[in-house]
């Protein structure tokens, strides 16, 4: 039993003190990463979430796909599956959760971080205030649980904002922007102007299911009643669930951090409503036994403010794929960006261009310009709105802030602040460290001299020299384009034979193509090209090209579209041989051949 007698003093929460070396507000996948890659290498890190579950947008709670480089696999990006542990939480949910539960996936990030022992986490728990011990110095954060009723005061030597909003870094003072800058700023031509909108907006999803009887749905009075205020509703299927309905956003006209609520009741306007004409318009069959499973109860946010770092990333830098001294990682979405009208505009949902390859990061871009022990992470990091528009996706927010976890661990070691990592090579050592994790910088080799196995004698009991690969498979329809891609040596003319079935006479058009540069796997050079007659019926087609490769590299055997021709598939599988196909991928734009608009950099 307790009793407390009325007092006229007002009673405090209870507080708590924490110090740690290392401090993350924000618990999305870059925070996440950041944390667990800084308590690896020693570092002992708080971790602080406001919501109930890790991982952000791409929690049970919003139910975003966490994409990067590969582009749901509708680029060029060849082996560009981002490393380190962003890719261990991908493999263990893959493991785990072949049927993409997002409970589950809660569940692998939670497991992740509560397996280390140096992370204290802190969920439900939201940083209200930054204290400074100077002008640019953070001492401490103030944040509040509202499930414990406690209020913890958190110090440390370096803080991390991943936090997505970047609360600690606005609190702290460090300059920032929102919204697009004008083209005219960094000669970005693809800055969109006014009529298309400076920002990107929130989304909310919705599941259904199919139950076992008809369920009758009645709308609530704030459900949208006129189906056709969303310019784009025939592109609406009855099938279509979670976050294939990405292009319900709303808000890039409004404030996005301090109008999100009522951003939020506005697409919850929008999905009862979107629900409302699947179940009730008469427009769609055999939806009498669907209902609704679930509805996203807070918004995923694209954009809000972004910190100036000591580098600021620019669309030249995407679409040059421009090297950096201090790169960290690598990108490799598009760049998107999203018309500020959202669901209410008469554009396309999304603008996708894609740059020919992966595109480095640099370490500056995570670092404060203003706050010396500050660290930004996620989608705050310091980028135009156009690099942004690239930079914001969740793989690669999550895999770069594990640079920011590394560093964090040698600024601990030698007592030093982020922008100081930048000197006496230490950038190198950052780099060497990450790399030795799995994070393969572009152009960034490790240094075998310092792995025995590079002493050791290794030998094989067999080894396979490849000649040829079996035509045993099915046969496919030369409908679209199709390639070999293969590993080949320099100075060699290659012989190459395929199998046919030649539905008529015709001609079987055969190209050599390489990328314009040695790290990318677009086939924008054509070498050499040859046109073979072929008969009608099943044949062998054998070619040699007169054109010999001046570098060891990867090449492509095109087959270009015919469909009076088909060619046989082979069962085989082999490590470094991809067939890639010149098809579309709508998701992401592509059409097979993307083409930008004059004067749009």
């Amino acid at each position: 039993m307790i009793t407390e007698k009325y007092s006229i003093e007002i009673r405090r929460n209870k507080t708590k003190h924490l110090t740690a070396d290392f401090v993350i507000a924000g618990g999305g996948l870059a925070g996440v990463c950041a944390a667990i890659t800084a308590a690896r290498q020693g570092v002992k890190t708080i971790l602080i979430q406001d919501r109930p579950v890790l991982g952000g947008n791409a929690s049970s709670e919003v139910r975003l796909w966490a994409l990067g480089a590969t582009s749901h696999m509708g680029n060029n990006n060849r082996w560009s599956r981002e490393g380190g542990v962003i890719n261990e939480i991908f493999i263990e949910n893959l493991y785990r959760n072949k049927e993409g539960n997002p409970i589950i996936f809660d569940t692998v990030l939670l497991e992740k971080v509560l397996n280390e022992k140096n992370i204290t986490l802190l969920l439900n728990t939201a940083v209200f205030e930054t204290r400074k011990k100077n002008d640019r110095t953070i001492a401490s954060l103030k944040a509040f649980n509202s499930q414990n009723a406690t209020e913890y005061i958190v110090s440390a030597p370096l803080f991390c904002d991943a936090s997505g909003d970047g609360i600690v870094a606005f609190q702290a003072g460090a300059a920032f922007r929102i919204g697009a800058e004008s083209k005219e700023e960094f000669g970005e031509l693809f800055a969109p102007d006014e009529s298309y909108g400076e920002l990107l907006g929130h989304s909310i999803f919705f599941y259904s299911k199919r139950a076992p009887e008809p369920v009758k749905y009645i709308p609530p009075a704030y459900a949208l009643k006129d189906i056709t205020e969303i310019p784009r509703y025939k592109v609406i299927e009855k099938d279509d669930t979670g976050c294939r309905f990405w292009w319900l956003e709303y808000g890039g006209r409004k404030d996005t951090i301090y109008d999100t609520e009522e951003i939020k009741y506005e697409l919850w306007k929008v999905v009862y409503g979107v629900w409302d004409y699947i179940k009730n318009s008469g427009k769609f069959a055999d939806v009498d036994n669907l209902t609704l499973e679930w509805v996203g109860m807070i918004p995923g946010k694209r954009e809000s403010r972004r910190f100036e770092g000591l580098y600021m990333m620019k669309q030249q830098d995407i679409i040059e794929q421009k090297s950096f001294d201090d790169a960290i990682g690598f990108g490799g979405w598009a760049i998107d960006l999203h018309p500020a009208d959202g669901i209410y505009s008469e554009k396309s949902g999304c603008t996708q261009w894609h740059s020919k390859g992966i595109y480095e990061i640099p370490y500056r871009s995570y670092v404060s310009r203003d706050i010396d022990n500050l660290f930004l992470a996620g989608r705050i990091i310091s980028a135009s709105h156009v690099a942004f528009g690239s930079t914001r996706v969740m793989a690669t927010t999550g895999f770069t802030a594990q640079a920011v976890g590394m560093a964090a661990a040698i600024c601990r070691t030698e007592n030093i602040n982020p922008a100081q990592i930048l000197e006496n090579g230490r950038i190198r050592h950052l780099q060497y460290e990450l790399n030795l994790t799995g994070q393969s910088i572009p152009s960034r080799p490790i240094d075998k001299s310092s792995n025995l196995i590079s002493k050791a004698n290794i030998s094989a009991s067999s080894s396979l020299v490849l000649s040829d690969i079996s035509f045993d498979g099915d046969w496919l329809l030369l409908d679209i384009s199709a390639a070999s891609l293969l590993p080949l040596k320099k100075g060699i003319n290659y012989n190459f034979k395929v199998e046919i079935d030649a539905l008529e006479n015709t001609a079987l058009q055969v190209q050599l193509r390489v990328s314009g540069k040695d790290k990318n796997y677009t086939p924008d050079v054509i070498l050499a090209a040859q046109s073979i007659e072929v008969k009608t019926g099943r044949q062998h087609v054998e070619f040699t090209f007169d054109k010999e490769l001046s570098n060891d590299q990867y090449a492509f055997v095109c087959l270009m579209a015919n469909e009076k021709i088909k060619i046989r598939e082979s069962q085989q599988l082999y490590s470094g041989i991809v067939s890639v196909f010149n098809g579309g991928n709508k998701a992401v734009s592509n059409k097979g051949k993307q083409i930008p608009p004059e004067n749009t950099g």
